[in-house]
C-alpha cells in the first residue's frame, strides 16, 4: 500500500490534538508525526481528508458563514491537499 506523506504546522497539530482527542482516525494520524511530519497508507489518508471536509461544513455558524474552527480545518485540509498532489 502506498504512502502519503505531507507536514502540518505545530498549530495545526495542536488545534487537531485540543478538537479531537477522542477521535480515533484523527489519533490514528496524529501517531504517525514525526516532528511536523505525517506518513500514512493512502485507505486513512482518504479517510482524513474525507472528514475534514464534513468538520469544515459542521463547524460553520448557523447561516453557513465560516467560524474560525471551520476556516482552520479547511487550512489544515487546503495545505495537506496541495502537498499531496
Amino acid at each position: 500500500m502506498e504512502k502519503v506523506k505531507f507536514e502540518l504546522s505545530n498549530e495545526q497539530i495542536q488545534f487537531l490534538k485540543k478538537h479531537y482527542p477522542k477521535n480515533d482516525l484523527i489519533q490514528k494520524i496524529l501517531s504517525t508525526e514525526t516532528e511536523g511530519r505525517f506518513e500514512v497508507d493512502e485507505e486513512p489518508y482518504i479517510d482524513f481528508m474525507d472528514y475534514l471536509d464534513d468538520e469544515s461544513v459542521a463547524w460553520m455558524d448557523k447561516d453557513y458563514n465560516a467560524t474560525p474552527k471551520s476556516i482552520m480545518i479547511e487550512k489544515i485540509r487546503d495545505d495537506i491537499y496541495i502537498q499531496t498532489n
